[in-house]
């Protein structure tokens, strides 16, 4: 399988339109939470063809930082404090099958996160209830969670 084979296939091209489609939602301002799948780095990384996968994750980073995607984000983060969190399941692509890049305003020092850490993040800046008996942890210093809640109750 090659990546001229995946790029006729249209495995990169629909990644453009996911991002318009989250932009568009993250304009409008009417969800409280956007939660989007970018797949071809996933599923064409599955296919083990290193040139695929670098392409896959090219037209993925040129979808999310285009300025029809970004200029969105940026005025959400303005006027009401929107997050965008990015992340992507693991890092097969190279070579390491369990690790995962997933910080939160990571200082020096600080350990990375990994996935079983993404939902208590995403619960704690969402302010959701989290489950009993999770132990995994959230992202998210301490002293930001305390400076938003201050700010809600002054709202």
């Amino acid at each position: 399988m090659s990546s001229e084979w995946l790029a006729k296939q249209g495995a990169y091209s629909r990644v453009q339109a996911v991002a318009n489609k989250v932009a568009e939602l993250i304009r409008k301002g009417d969800k409280e939470f956007v939660i989007c799948n970018f797949a071809p780095p996933d599923i064409v990384g599955l296919t083990c063809v290193y040139e695929a996968a670098v392409e896959a994750i090219s037209a993925t980073d040129n979808a999310i930082t285009s300025r029809r995607f970004t200029s969105p984000v940026r005025k959400r983060r303005v006027t009401s404090g929107y997050i965008l969190l990015i992340t992507a399941d693991m890092g097969t692509q190279i070579g390491d099958l369990k690790k995962l890049n997933f910080t939160v305003d990571k200082k020096d020092g600080e350990e990375e996160g990994a996935l079983c850490d993404v939902a208590p993040t995403v619960l704690d800046i969402t302010g959701w209830p989290k489950p009993e008996g999770k132990e995994d942890r959230s992202l998210v210093p301490p002293a930001r969670l305390a400076h938003d809640e201050v700010n809600k109750e002054a709202n």
